[in-house]
């Protein structure tokens, strides 16, 4: 099983045509490995994709290891012109304008040639994913389990968990999708906290936000943690376990991801609680990615259920799982246990 980039390309060129656009130009590495399969390594790149020819790469001649890829004709630049010449002859490109390089964009603008935004639209078929990225997800969340199973925490400090986890990643052959979050005590209560020097103790509670990329897709899971809870610990952590369970059951095929967010929202007001993040998102070559507020869910769709909760000056805890919308209901691709003692 492989990618079909053929299929891809097929999305892209349906958008290119409702849109009355001529060609698309995509310069997200993320997209481009999408529609084409090249792992870039960080010198600037093109993909421009019209409605008769093969998808073209412009790309660094820095970036010879390109010259094999058969998804696309692969075209070498060294200066500014040898772009304008692949480009030549196109009236109106949609552009990707959160992935643009501004330098790249006022040449072009120079040039006549009209510019639209489309850097929303570009990301629309990435959403729902084949069996083949759903495979590689997959691994990358076994991965992520294999490393939550392993981690010890009490006595080490949170940076000294979080150094652990990047070099468990390492020697797994992959790499993180996000620098790890541990934060515990009155640290978990900050919800995008950087690991730092306070020791972890056994009455804490400790949140752990895990992800690696494999093959170029990503995980994203989060569990809390406490060896010796208290009652209120206990009660809070279950409040954030219903809150996801009930998300999970009423998430489905042509439900508005904003009208999740809202049912979510009633949850927590329901159990005394204030909403602080998002209710999940969209996760694949991007650790954060469509389908996001207005999207519909569809089938085939992956995505992140993580609610949490917050006290100032006391903790939280958050539990995240990933979701597949499979047979029209959202199905765990995780088996990690939620259970709060390890």
């Amino acid at each position: 099983m492989k990618p079909d980039f053929s299929k891809r390309v097929r999305k892209l060129r349906k958008l290119i045509t409702e849109s009355k656009l001529d060609a698309l130009l995509l310069s997200s590495p993320r997209d481009i490995l999408y529609y084409t399969g090249s792992k870039l390594t960080g010198d600037a790149a093109f993909l421009l994709v019209d409605l008769r020819s093969k998808p073209s790469l412009i790309i660094s001649s820095l970036s010879n290891y390109t010259w094999n890829l058969k998804a696309a004709k692969v075209h070498f630049f060294s200066d500014f012109k040898d772009i304008v010449k692949e480009i030549d002859g196109y009236n109106s490109l949609g552009f990707d304008e959160k992935n643009m390089n501004t330098g790249i964009f006022m040449k072009l603008k120079k040039l006549g040639i009209k510019l639209k935004p489309f850097g929303s639209k570009i990301k629309i078929p990435r959403m729902v994913k084949d069996d083949w990225e759903i495979s590689q997800i997959k691994k990358a969340i076994k991965l992520t389990e294999n490393i939550f199973q392993e981690v010890r925490f009490v006595g080490r400090t949170e940076s000294e968990a979080s150094r652990w986890i990047s070099k468990s990643v390492i020697d797994l052959g992959v790499e993180n999708a996000f620098p790890p979050i541990i934060a515990s005590g009155s640290n978990s209560a900050f919800i995008h906290y950087l690991p730092g020097k306070r020791k972890i103790k056994a009455k804490d509670l400790v949140i752990m936000d895990i992800g690696v990329r494999f093959n170029g897709y990503c995980s994203d899971m989060t569990r809390t943690f406490c060896q010796r809870p208290n009652k209120k610990q206990k009660k809070v952590y279950g409040d954030v376990l219903e809150i996801q369970k009930q998300i999970i059951d009423n998430a489905r095929a042509g439900v508005r991801f904003d009208v999740l967010e809202n049912f979510s929202k009633k949850l927590y007001e329901k159990l005394g609680y204030k909403k602080m993040h998002s209710t999940g998102h969209g996760v694949g070559l991007s650790v954060h990615e469509r389908p996001v507020s207005k999207d519909t869910i569809q089938e085939g769709m992956v995505f992140t259920v993580e609610p949490g909760i917050y006290i100032k000056n006391w903790g939280g805890c958050r539990v995240e799982d990933i979701v597949h919308i499979k047979n029209n209901r959202a199905k765990l691709l995780s088996k990690l246990s939620r259970e709060l003692t390890p």
